[in-house]
């Protein structure tokens, strides 16, 4: 058995993950009632916190401007927003779930990882290598994200049409959807 002060770091940040950990939540409780956590357990821990470590999110904001716009999307009457950038799909969560408010982030349809209300992009472990930069290149200027997406897939990066229009070919987005995403 060992106790708290062998393994403090651990259970600090299981203290801090608790409202969304549920196992971490219950080794707080075992070690709050009784005083001790066993090996195994303390083993099991520390390989969750190395987990969570190396999938720790993008810096707080980074990606704030790709909620701002989705905002704008919403705020104009869109129900289901979704943003593309090449072969990446940017999309609301249910309303519904544990992971309401996020938004989330496929690439060829195989998921990514999500983006929090805060701008933090949390990925999956084997997502792609760089996609952190391609979504921060998207958050600097979504305009020219959208134009150099139209531009090289002859469709909209925001509702995924065809563009016919000269002048909307030339932008490389529709009028409605600038409009409408305020970009």
């Amino acid at each position: 058995m060992i106790d708290s002060t062998q393994a403090s770091s651990t259970i600090e940040w299981m203290r801090a993950n608790t409202s969304w950990n549920s196992f971490a939540a219950s080794l707080i409780a075992q070690l709050d009632d009784r005083g001790f956590l066993s090996e195994k357990q303390i083993a099991a821990a520390d390989r969750m916190v190395a987990k969570a470590n190396s999938n720790r999110p993008t810096a707080l904001g980074t990606l704030s401007k790709i909620r701002e716009i989705f905002a704008n999307a919403i705020e104009s009457g869109l129900k289901r927003p979704r943003f593309h950038l090449s072969d990446i799909v940017i999309s609301l969560a249910p309303p519904t779930g544990k992971n309401a408010g996020y938004l989330y982030v496929k690439e060829d349809g195989e998921y990514q990882g999500k983006i929090s209300e805060s701008g933090a992009f949390f990925k999956i472990r084997d997502a792609r290598e760089g996609i952190e930069g391609d979504l921060t290149i998207l958050a600097a200027d979504p305009l020219s994200a959208a134009i150099e997406h139209g531009k090289a897939t002859g469709s909209c990066a925001c509702c995924g049409r065809e563009l016919t229009d000269e002048k909307s070919v030339e932008l490389g987005i529709g009028p409605i959807c600038r409009k409408r995403w305020s970009i």
